[in-house]
């Protein structure tokens, strides 16, 4: 008998797979003889006409910039030129709008407390299922 009859298969695979490896690594590949530039026309007027329009875009948003920039430089300009009265007028007028919301707030909480005590005046009783007394009926 062979002594290769002796291997176990897995290592006559082993054996057979690092041989082939060597043997498709060592070997120099051909050059190629036909290499030819291709150029897709199509292909390069959309990525031209992308360009182009990226360019645009990026021209208009340095427009956009530039005018709000032109509107803040002038903004501030009418800001200083206001009067200091009006300064002033505005700022009264903010304190008495805050006013006025502190006062609203006071409302809304009295109209909340007077709707709580409503319900607790006019629900029915758990206990007898009577109207609870009124104030007056309390106290006689």
């Amino acid at each position: 008998m062979c002594k290769l009859a002796r291997v176990s298969r897995p290592a006559r695979r082993l054996a057979f797979t690092a041989i082939a490896a060597f043997a498709l690594t060592s070997v120099a590949p051909a050059p190629a003889t036909a290499q030819w530039a291709v150029f897709d026309a199509s292909n390069f007027s959309q990525n031209v006409l992308t360009a182009a329009r990226t360019l645009q875009q990026i021209q208009n948003q340095v427009t956009s910039l530039q005018n709000e920039a032109q509107g803040l430089i002038n903004q501030t300009r009418n800001l200083a030129s206001l009067p200091y009265s009006a300064v002033q007028q505005l700022t009264s007028t903010i304190q008495r709008t805050q006013a006025l919301l502190g006062q609203a707030q006071g409302v809304i909480y009295s109209v909340a407390n007077i709707q709580s005590q409503f319900h607790m005046w006019t629900a029915p009783s758990c206990i007898c299922g009577r109207l609870p007394l009124a104030r007056a009926e309390r106290t006689i």
